[in-house]
C-alpha cells in the first residue's frame, strides 16, 4: 500500500495492514503469496504492475493506498491479472479507524471470491479471528518486526521494547508473544551476550522461557515455528534425560505451520532446517529454496540453511557458492562468516578462510580467537548417522583460524621440541590437515611414548585423522591400547587407519 502522507504513524498502520493482508492471504491453500519482506521493497514507488509480477513470478497483484484522517481512514485497493492487464476488482472503503481489522477480513474474503479460490472452514476461521483489535498494539508490533527482520544483534535488541509494548497493550496478542520470545531466543542461539551488561538483569534464555510460557492458545503459524525452533535448539527440561526433542518434533510443528499458512516462508525454512539436521538434506534444500521463492528478498539466514544443505550433501562447491553469494549481497551478515570460513578452509582456500575469520572477529588476539573457535557451535546440529558433519564443520572452522604461515612442516618442527603444551597444540593442528599431515607420522609415533597423557591422546587423534597414510603407526598404537583416556583414543585411531570408521 502507498502512503500519501509523511506521518510516521500512518506508515506503521499501512505496514501493519499490508502485513496482515499478506498473512491472511498466505493462509489460503492454493494461493502463492510473496512475503512482506519482499513486497515492502516496492512500497511508495511507482511500479509497472506487469514488470513487478514478472520479476516476482506471480500472476495477480494487489495494490492500493491508505490514508488516515484523525479517527477515520480511507482505503483504495485493486486486484489486477497481469497476464492481460485486466482489473479484476477495485473498491474504496471509508470507515472509523477501529473498524480497520474488519476491513482486512472483507478484503481478503473478496479477493478469494474474485479468484474463485475455495476457503475451507479452517482458513476462514483463521482469517476472521483477528490477532489483535488494538491499533496501538499492532503499530508497536510492526515497529518491532521491521527491526527484528534485519537479522543482526543491534536491531534485534532494539526490537524487543516494541514487542514488549505490544503485549502490554494486548495481553492476548499471540503473534507478539511469539516474536518477543524469538527475539530473546536468537541471542542465545548466536551467542550474543552483549545485550545484558547489568549482572542483575535476566539472561536472554531466561526471558525466552518466560515469554514462551505466555504464548496463548491461538493456533498461528508463527507459534508452531517457535515450537519447532525450540525442538531443534533447546533441551526438553520436562523430560527425565533433558535431551533435545530433536528433528521429528520440529518437522511435526513445521508441518502444522505450513498447513495453517501455506505461503509462510519461515514455516518452509523451519521445515528445511529440521530435514537438513535430520539427515535429509535434499528434501530440506527443497523447502529452503521454496522459502526463498516465497520471499525473494529473503533475510541472510536463509542462505545459511541453503549452504548447510549443500554441505550435508557433500557438495562443498555448492555450499561455498551459496554462502559467498549471500555475503556479497549482504556484507554485514556477520553470522554467515564462521560457516563460510569453514567451507573455504575445507575447500583448500585457507587464506580466504582466514580473511573471513578476521572480519568476523575483527581485532581479536590470536589466543582469544582460538578460544572463540573452540567454543563456537553452528546453528544446524546434525543427529544420528549425520553427527559426523558437526565435527567436520568444526574442523573447517579451526583450520580457517590457523595463521596462514602454519604448515605441516612448521608443525613437525613444533612436535620435535620438548615443551608438552607446544607438542599437544601442534598435534591438534596437524589433525586438521588430515591425510596431508602424513609426513609428520614419525614424529607423532614418538609422541605416543610421551609422559603426558594429553600429548599421547592428541598424537593418536592426529594419526587417526591421517588415516591409511599412518599405517606405520599401528604397532605403536596397539601398544597404547588400554583402559586409559589415551588408550581408548588409540583404539579409535586404529579403526580409522584400517578404514573401519570412515566418518568421524
Amino acid at each position: 500500500m502507498t502512503n500519501f502522507t509523511s506521518d510516521a504513524s500512518n506508515k506503521m498502520l499501512i505496514d501493519g495492514v499490508s502485513e496482515d493482508l499478506i498473512t491472511d492471504l498466505s493462509r489460503i491453500s492454493g494461493l502463492f503469496v510473496i512475503a512482506g519482506n519482499t513486497s515492502f521493497a516496492f512500497q511508495d514507488r511507482d511500479i509497472d504492475v506487469a514488470s513487478f509480477a514478472e520479476k516476482l513470478g506471480v500472476r495477480y497483484v494487489v495494490d492500493g493506498s491508505l490514508r488516515r484522517t484523525g479517527d477515520g481512514f480511507r482505503v483504495n485497493i485493486r486486484l489486477t491479472d497481469t497476464l492481460d492487464g485486466r482489473l479484476i476488482w477495485a473498491e474504496r472503503f471509508d470507515g472509523e479507524i477501529d473498524d480497520i481489522f474488519d476491513l482486512q477480513n472483507s478484503i481478503v474474503l473478496a479477493i478469494a471470491r474474485e479468484l474463485d479460490v475455495p476457503l475451507d472452514s479452517q482458513s476462514r476461521t483463521a482469517i476472521e479471528n483477528v490477532e489483535t483489535e488494538t491499533i496501538e498494539a499492532r503499530e508497536a508490533f510492526q515497529r518491532g518486526w521491521e527491526l527484528y527482520s534485519r537479522f543482526n544483534e543491534q536491531d534485534n535488541l532494539a526490537a524487543i521494547p516494541h514487542f514488549e509494548r505490544a503485549v502490554e497493550l494486548d495481553p492476548d496478542y499471540g503473534r507478539a508473544w511469539a516474536t518477543l520470545a524469538l527475539a530473546h531466543l536468537r541471542p542465545h542461539i548466536f551467542h550474543h551476550w552483549t545485550g545484558f551488561a547489568d549482572a542483575e538483569e535476566q539472561m536472554h534464555i531466561g526471558l525466552f522461557y518466560k515469554y514462551y510460557r505466555e504464548l496463548t492458545q491461538q493456533d498461528t503459524s508463527l507459534i508452531h515455528v517457535v515450537r519447532a525452533i525450540v525442538s531443534l535448539n533447546l533441551p526438553d527440561w520436562d523430560s527425565a534425560t533433558g535431551k533435545s526433542r530433536g528433528t521429528d518434533e520440529a518437522r511435526q510443528e513445521a508441518a502444522k505451520a505450513i498447513a495453517l499458512q501455506p505461503s509462510d516462508p519461515e514455516a518452509h525454512l523451519t521445515m528445511g532446517w529440521a530435514l537438513i539436521a535430520g539427515g535429509k538434506p535434499e528434501e530440506g534444500l527443497a523447502f529452503v529454496q521454496a522459502a526463498m521463492r516465497l520471499d525473494p528478498a529473503y533475510p541472510s539466514h536463509y542462505a545459511l540453511f541453503e549452504g548447510a544443505a549443500y554441505f550435508a550433501m557433500d557438495d562443498l562447491v555448492g555450499a561455498e557458492v551459496a554462502i559467498l553469494h549471500e555475503l556479497e549481497r549482504n556484507p554485514q551478515a556477520i553470522e554467515l562468516m564462521p560457516f563460510a570460513a569453514s567451507i573455504l578452509a575445507l575447500n583448500g582456500d585457507r587464506r580466504a578462510a582466514r580473511a573471513l575469520i578476521d572480519r568476523w572477529r575483527k581485532g581479536e588476539k590470536e589466543s582469544g580467537l582460538n578460544e572463540v573457535v573452540r567454543e563456537y557451535f553452528f546453528i544446524v546440529r546434525w543427529i544420528g548417522e549425520q553427527k559426523y558433519l558437526n565435527n567436520r564443520l568444526k574442523k573447517g572452522l579451526q583450520m580457517a583460524a590457523l595463521p596462514p604461515s602454519t604448515t605441516v612442516a612448521s608443525l613437525r618442527a613444533d612436535l620435535s621440541r620438548g615443551d608438552a603444551k607446544e607438542q599437544r597444540d601442534a598435534a591438534q593442528s596437524l589433525a586438521l590437515f588430515g591425510s596431508e599431515a602424513a609426513p609428520a607420522v614419525p614424529e607423532l609415533i614418538m609422541l605416543l611414548d610421551s609422559p603426558s597423557v594429553f600429548v599421547r591422546k592428541e598424537a593418536a587423534i592426529a594419526l587417526g585423522e591421517i588415516g591409511e597414510g599412518a599405517s606405520s603407526a599401528l604397532p605403536a598404537l596397539e601398544a597404547n591400547v588400554d583402559e586409559s583416556l589415551s588408550g581408548s583414543v588409540a583404539a579409535r585411531a586404529i579403526e580409522q587407519i584400517r578404514g573401519y570408521s570412515q566418518k568421524q
